[in-house]
């Protein structure tokens, strides 16, 4: 789901049923009769892709543009968001390779760059971004596995680290997350692979950028890494919280 800048509209995706509802947020944060509702049409070559799958939404920047990862379609489709009407106006489709499998999208905290982890195609692409028109155009696309892996295996999540000098993408199956520097034109370079318990559906960074939690949500623990902000590189802490099946993890600012 995605909040939009203003506060006064949620977006939520429908995975299994291939739709998208957008509800408006009342004063006392509950939430209003739907407003918009869309289902999506369409499907990839490989079996997991014989619908559509809408996973991650992401809002730009300056709250204009919703961007929806599908990952049975392999598309990135966008939107214009009009807080007046409460509606998402259709904008444009960016389309992911055959097979791909979009999962999580993520802007570049610049804003210059959008950054695509592919769940079946265990890679992650790269976007400039022109803000301005809302489009994405395709600049790279790099694999979040060795070369010599051998076996069943699928992405999960990816963050940004050190202000987006690094990037982090979770793989499970080759049960990792891949480790990413960040160069000024936007291209990724991978700098190696931290093992983590198995299946990291999904990790984060907490608000100061030190420590990586890792859920393994087949083992039932969150383990701590540290975060070296010059290197991007990891460091286990010890520290490990045992929770039952960690599927997602946000961090909450109380200031």
């Amino acid at each position: 789901h995605a909040i939009d800048a203003t506060g006064r509209y949620v977006m939520c995706s429908n995975y299994g049923g291939g739709s998208w509802c957008m509800h408006p947020i009342a004063e006392d944060g509950s939430l209003v009769e739907m407003c918009d509702f869309r289902q999506h049409e369409g499907s990839g070559p490989t079996p997991r892709q014989s619908s559509p799958h809408p996973h991650s939404i992401n809002i730009s920047a300056d709250n204009r543009y919703v961007h929806i990862a599908d990952l049975g379609m392999d598309e990135i489709v966008a939107y214009r968001l009009d807080l007046e009407a409460g509606k998402l106006v259709d904008h444009g489709t960016t389309h992911a390779a055959p097979g791909a499998g979009p999962r999580h999208f993520a802007f570049h905290p610049n804003n210059r760059y959008g950054y695509l982890i592919n769940e079946i195609g265990n890679t992650i692409t790269v976007y400039t971004h022109d803000a301005a028109a809302g489009t994405l155009s395709e600049i790279q696309d790099i694999s979040t596995i060795p070369d010599d892996f051998e076996g069943d295996t699928f992405t999960a999540t990816l963050r940004f680290g050190a202000g987006g000098r690094f990037l982090y993408g979770s793989n499970r199956g080759y049960h990792s997350i891949a480790i990413y520097t960040v160069a000024a034109d936007g291209r990724l370079t991978l700098l190696g692979f931290e093992k983590v318990p198995d299946t990291p559906r999904d990790f984060n960074l907490d608000l100061t950028g030190r420590y990586l939690y890792s859920g393994g949500h087949s083992t039932d623990v969150v383990v701590i890494f540290g975060v070296n902000q010059e290197t991007g590189l990891l460091t286990l802490t010890g520290a490990q919280l045992e929770v039952p099946s960690p599927v997602c993890m946000a961090f909450l600012n109380l200031d």
